[in-house]
């Protein structure tokens, strides 16, 4: 609708020197460049002198020209001004839209900064059905968060204000993925001083950085570097594990990985493995993780459940969400 009405402007602009070329041309038998030159000093009223003398049929024509020049001068004028204001107003109203929407997020995670790492991860996690809002402060790369449609705040991630307009309090995680290892500091303790629950994931350039964001509050540091190398290593010396640990199972219609929290009233709690006969059913306990931050891989069958474990589980797709909600419920 809007280009509609801006090519109208341009054809409105265009439309009457064409009309002022070709009528001082056959009219007064000018030139191209003196009628051109004639049609525009009219149109814009500018009033310099004429550039030969005018006929009686030539003078009438500049007059008809001169009142369409002023009458699409005013209308031009008005119609530039409300296409001006109309976009500012859409861009107003899109952003209160997107506000809302973001007031409306639970459990949802904030990725700050949309740079290599930022964007892979709203691609996982816009796959997966996650909601999530990106903070980044480059107008650049605004841009092509617009394009892609994500949620986003305007700002920087270090600054408490806009952490909390991008629901931190009502976040489940926070990823620091910025190019500074200074930056993801300051936010890893911004964010774990505003919201102590928050699961905070940061980036990490300089190894000697790693300490620092733990003792910041970082539940979990990640260097893509470090990580690239030892995936690069383990594909040399152990290929076969490596194919099997960069198994999509997330997109495979066979199996799938799962993580859950154990509560209180749940079936499964304070039952061992054996007696919830999860390998019958073709459910595989990978790691249980304690509340009191033990960690135990491959548990055995006597292994007990207890309220506040998060378990990883991996087993056939077909049978996988019955028997987790028989557990959990």
């Amino acid at each position: 609708m809007k280009i509609t009405r801006f090519l109208k402007l341009v054809l409105t602009f265009i439309g009457p020197i064409f009309f002022g070329v070709i009528g001082f041309h056959y009219i007064e038998g000018w030139e191209i460049l003196d009628s051109v030159y004639m049609t525009v000093i009219t149109l814009t009223t500018i009033g310099f002198g004429e550039v030969h003398p005018l006929s009686p049929a030539g003078r009438i024509f500049t007059i008809i020209l001169a009142l369409i020049g002023i009458g699409n001068i005013a209308y031009i004028g008005t119609n530039l001004v409300h296409f001006l204001i109309e976009l500012k107003l859409d861009e107003v109203l899109g952003r209160r839209k997107m506000s809302r929407e973001i007031e409306r997020l639970k459990g949802h995670t904030i990725i700050c900064g949309y740079g290599r790492i930022g964007s892979q991860v709203a691609i996982d996690l816009s796959l997966s059905g996650e909601s999530f809002v990106i903070i980044e402060n480059n107008p650049t790369v605004l841009e092509k968060i617009k394009s892609k449609g994500y949620l986003y705040i305007q700002g920087s991630a270090t600054d408490e204000e806009v952490l909390i307009n991008a629901g931190l309090e009502r976040a489940r995680a926070l990823i620091s993925a910025v190019s500074s290892d200074a930056e993801n500091v300051f936010i890893t303790l911004t964010a774990k001083h505003l919201h102590p629950q928050v699961m905070v994931i940061s980036r990490v350039f300089d190894h000697s950085s790693r300490a620092k964001l733990t003792h910041a509050g970082a539940d979990k540091v990640i260097s893509p570097f470090t990580h690239a190398g030892a995936v690069m290593a383990r594909a040399v010396m152990n290929p076969n594990l490596e194919d099997f640990l960069e198994f999509p199972f997330d997109k495979n219609e066979f199996f799938q990985v799962a993580e859950f929290n154990v509560k209180k009233n749940q079936a499964c709690l304070n039952k061992t493995l054996g007696e919830l006969k999860l390998k019958e059913k073709g459910i595989i306990i990978v790691n249980i993780h304690k509340e009191n931050g033990e960690k135990i891989f491959a548990p055995h069958r006597d292994t007990p459940l207890s309220e506040g474990d998060r378990i990883v589980a991996i087993g056939n797709k077909k049978d996988f969400g019955q028997v987790l909600q028989e557990m959990t419920t």
